[in-house]
């Protein structure tokens, strides 16, 4: 059986991940996430405190398929450990097989070895987006003021049916309208309007990181809105978070990393 990592040892689970960054920036976010009461997780690992291999996995798969159409998990291993992991994953109790999982975020060389687990249980993974990681300091950040005749602002309630519509990424959460709510409610956001008020650009962030939602209107790309909107984020997480926050950088499956 997996080992249930007890909150008191996050802290300490957090600074040795660190020594991996930026491997390891998703799975710090989601600890301090939980520290923060943010949100719910079990943090299953092969062994403590010499550990290969960690796990985010639901406290209750099935409110968490009520809100997000499936049961969450994030995966983190060590260099090295690829062998470790899939041990891991295969044993009982750490992956709810009950409920579709969605592996939001694992390393590449797990997708193998997920696929092959995933369809002894009935499961076809689907590989949505491969991501990679690119740093980018403070002070590196370049701020784009908004073009002449718009403002900068933030994304609110009234703007939940309009991106239900837009966003390109929804397809696969039918229920994301709560997902979306929350993002805006309780995360930062930026958004660019014109002077008779329409949002033209915007971008959200989630609890453990990634930003989310980032789109331009059609009519408007090329313009450099999309970056406009990521910096005005990006300053903005500077000044009132301390934790990471991932950028997708252009339409690549890649992330700027403003750490």
């Amino acid at each position: 059986m997996p080992l249930h990592l007890s909150s008191h040892s996050f802290n300490e689970l957090i600074r040795v991940l660190q020594e991996d960054y930026p491997r390891s920036l998703q799975m710090c976010n989601i600890l301090k996430g939980i520290l923060n009461k943010e949100y719910s997780f079990d943090i299953l690992l092969d062994r403590w405190p010499n550990f290969e291999v960690v796990v985010a996995s639901p406290e209750d798969s099935a409110k968490q398929v009520e809100d997000h159409v499936s049961s969450v998990y994030f995966i983190y291993h060590k260099p090295g450990s690829e062998d470790a992991a899939t041990k891991f994953l295969h044993k009982g109790g750490v992956i709810d097989w009950k409920f579709p999982p969605y592996f939001r975020a694992a390393p590449s060389s797990l997708y193998g070895p997920l696929t092959g687990l995933a369809q002894q249980h009935g499961y076809k993974v689907e590989l949505i987006a491969r991501t990679y990681i690119y740093v980018l300091e403070k002070e590196d950040l370049v701020i784009l003021p908004p073009p002449e005749g718009m403002r900068l602002g933030h994304l609110t309630m009234e703007h939940i049916d309009a991106m239900e519509n837009e966003w390109k990424f929804n397809s696969y959460l039918p229920k994301q309208s709560k997902f979306l709510s929350v993002a805006i409610q309780d995360y930062l956001s930026a958004a660019l309007f014109t002077s008779t008020g329409q949002c033209v650009a915007y971008v959200c962030t989630y609890c453990y990181g990634p930003v989310g939602a980032l789109y331009v209107l059609p009519e408007c790309r090329g313009k450099g809105h999309g970056k406009c909107v990521l910096s005005q984020l990006a300053q903005e997480h500077f000044e009132k978070w301390t934790d990471t926050l991932l950028l997708h950088r252009d339409r690549q499956c890649s992330i700027t990393t403003a750490a």
